[in-house]
């Protein structure tokens, strides 16, 4: 919890911004927080693939919620004005028959 709450005294990355994930797990109830730093002008879809490992989901069942409403593939974060330890929601789509 220590490393959790230090992190508001990191060093900011010129061209990043450093967001809390939050990724629902629908199966379990359960939630987990990952603290990342997103490049501004690269697009979700490309950050969804970048993703994928550390969140054992494929991009495609990958949902991102900014203050409650879906990102389109085409976003970015400077485009949708993401602030500085903003949080996204990441649910998985575990529908089937895409």
């Amino acid at each position: 919890m220590d490393d959790y709450d230090s992190a508001s005294n990191h060093q900011e990355v010129p061209g990043y911004v450093p967001v809390e994930l939050i990724l629902q797990h629908p199966q379990h109830g359960t939630y987990s927080i990952v603290r990342v730093e997103f490049p501004l002008t690269t697009k979700v879809s490309i950050l969804k693939q970048d993703m994928e490992k550390r969140l054992k989901i494929p991009p495609e069942r990958q949902e991102w919620f900014y203050k409650g409403v879906v990102m389109q593939p085409y976003d970015t974060m400077l485009h949708r004005r993401v602030k500085v330890d903003d949080k996204i929601v990441v649910k998985e789509n575990t529908a089937t028959g895409h």
